[in-house]
């Protein structure tokens, strides 16, 4: 069946946008301003590594990622290997960064066709106006980087869980889980609370099946070792909570600087390690108020826009309270909020415009904007407090709407079909 013009429109907008930020990443290495292509240079030497057995993760080192992030990585190597004339071995892989961004760009495609399919008929669709133009704002990171493929098991937990599919959205929380810990904590997000429990359950058997694996490869798990590794980690400069002390940093005041660590700039000096210490169990107990609540939408069948609306409000919490916040998160939210429009459409519609907004300040924050930032100029700082001002926005106005949806009286029961639509959901 041929496509139709709108979609042939809109895959033209697709390709469009991903030439033109993956060429403004070109520039901005040209230029001095950033170096967004410099990871893959990390996962190439970790897969090569672990193709020859030199260096392995979690036995000879130890790795920041959960061990469904080896294959994901060594996936480009192999291709690499078997191309004629590969640059295998090379300390520089620059075969194997054009090989890393071609397999993101397929992810990123398959996502935009899942949308696609799930919003055809859809009047002026938020989803695919979030998911053509929120990537590319957030620049060539979105797939010189690892996040793009957390972000679509998330994407499709949450549209499962919304559909009433909790096997389904359990078992792609686990993969997401495996991959960058956090979709695991939407796992609870479901229907009903029968749901919540199957869905919880098939992400621990994944969680833990793939656990057992690296330990019989690696010698661990690896999650441990990642919530480790994660907990030494300071505040990073674009981090909410680091804000204030950047300001301080710019002012001049004695004590404050910035140094490199663990791979990232990060804020020294006043209450920098308190601060880092504090925002972990800050974020812990938003993550549990925002389960709690759902909890509470599920007393009855929770609708698909109260699945759309805790998953947001979580992400949205993980993110604000997040001491690293690297740029490539804001593609979590960018998934999230794409599932929250394919759930419930017209509710998340005025969102976009401020989630593409969000993208926007942040690239300029990084690349374009980074080394002012760190020199102590006035039009990073701006940009970041500006990019934090939204997003905390953001975070506010889906908490407000959480309190007014706990608020609202249970609805009425009336014979067996709510009983009967509980159980169908549960299936």
């Amino acid at each position: 069946m041929p496509a139709s013009p709108y979609r042939r429109a809109r895959w033209a907008s697709w390709g469009v946008t991903r030439l033109i930020a993956l060429g403004l990443g070109v520039a901005a290495f040209s230029l001095h301003r950033g170096n967004v292509f410099f990871d893959t240079n990390y996962y190439a030497r970790w897969a090569h590594g672990a193709l020859t057995g030199s260096r392995v993760p979690y036995r000879d080192f130890p790795w920041e990622y959960p061990p469904g992030a080896l294959p994901a990585m060594v996936g480009p190597a192999v291709l690499e290997r078997a191309l004629p004339g590969a640059f295998f071995g090379r300390s520089v892989d620059m075969m194997y960064g054009a090989l890393w961004v071609g397999s993101m760009l397929v992810v990123d495609g398959a996502v935009m066709r899942f949308v696609l399919h799930r919003e055809h008929g859809v009047v002026r669709p938020p989803a695919t106006a979030l998911w053509t133009y929120g990537p590319p704002l957030l620049g060539a990171v979105s797939w010189t980087r690892y996040d793009l493929l957390p972000a679509g098991a998330a994407l499709l937990a949450i549209v499962a869980a919304g559909g009433g599919r909790p096997r389904r959205s359990g078992s792609y929380a686990g993969v997401g889980a495996i991959l960058k810990l956090w979709p695991a904590l939407l796992a609870p997000i479901q229907r009903t609370r029968r749901a919540a429990l199957i869905s919880v359950s098939g992400m621990t058997a994944i969680v833990l099946g793939a656990g057992a694996v690296s330990r019989v490869v690696t010698g661990s798990s690896g999650f441990g070792q990642v919530l480790h590794y994660q907990a030494r980690r300071g505040l990073q400069v674009e981090s909410v909570v680091a804000l204030p002390l950047m300001w301080l940093n710019r002012l001049r005041l004695p004590g404050y600087a910035t140094r490199y660590r663990f791979g990232a700039w990060e804020v020294v000096g006043g209450p920098a390690k308190t601060l880092a210490t504090a925002v972990g169990g800050i974020s812990l107990a938003g993550i549990v108020l925002v389960v709690l609540a759902h909890w509470a939408f599920m007393r009855e069948r929770a609708t698909p826009g109260h699945v759309a609306l805790s998953a947001l409000t979580l992400s949205l919490v993980m993110i604000a309270t997040d001491k690293v916040l690297s740029p490539q998160y804001l593609l979590w939210l960018l998934a999230v909020l794409v599932a929250a429009c394919l759930l419930d459409p017209e509710s998340w519609r005025p969102y976009v415009p401020w989630a593409l907004g969000l993208t926007a300040l942040t690239q300029l924050v990084f690349p374009w904007l980074y080394a002012d930032l760190l020199r102590r100029a006035w039009p990073g700082l701006i940009v970041l407090s500006l990019r934090d001002l939204v997003l905390l926005g953001l975070l506010v106005a889906t908490t407000r709407r959480v309190v007014s949806e706990l608020r609202k009286p249970p609805p009425v029961v009336t014979g067996f079909e709510p009983l009967h639509q509980d159980l169908a959901g549960a299936s």
